[in-house]
């Protein structure tokens, strides 16, 4: 998107790959955050006719516990006149692991309870300045 251009009436797609990713140790705002290691991932966004279609994001694979961080989600945002009123409809699945999990004790309160398969799911909606996090359908 251009200096001044709406992001409604942008178009074009984002694909970008992910390997081996490793955050390192570091402290935000006093918080110390252990490292993050993802071993691969994708993201494949599609946009057009005031829509971004979150066509794939994939984390880390949520069968390899190696990975601190393992997720998919799609869905689509709706574009406004500024990306901070822009809308999310997004799906999301999400398993982070036990030392992440420790480190930040309130995100297990944050991303409502676990399922089955020890992932969280949630649905992100409303605008991106201002997202609301809700259990998906079927959460325990």
């Amino acid at each position: 998107i251009s200096s001044g251009a709406k992001p409604s009436s942008a178009s074009g797609s984002i694909s970008l790959a992910l390997g081996n990713t490793l955050i390192p140790a570091q402290k935000v705002s006093g918080f110390p955050i252990p490292p993050i290691h993802v071993g691969d991932g994708e993201i494949r966004v599609s946009i057009g006719q005031g829509k971004a279609r979150v066509e794939s994001i994939r984390l880390g694979r949520m069968d390899r516990d190696t990975d601190d961080i393992r997720g998919t989600a799609g869905g689509d945002v709706s574009l406004g006149q500024s990306v901070d009123v822009s809308q999310l409809n997004v799906a999301v699945k999400l398993k982070v692991s036990e030392s992440i999990l420790n480190s930040f004790f309130i995100l297990g309160g944050l991303l409502g309870p676990k399922q089955p398969d020890g992932s969280f799911a949630f649905k992100l909606t409303g605008p991106i300045s201002s997202p609301q996090l809700t259990p998906a359908a079927g959460s325990p």
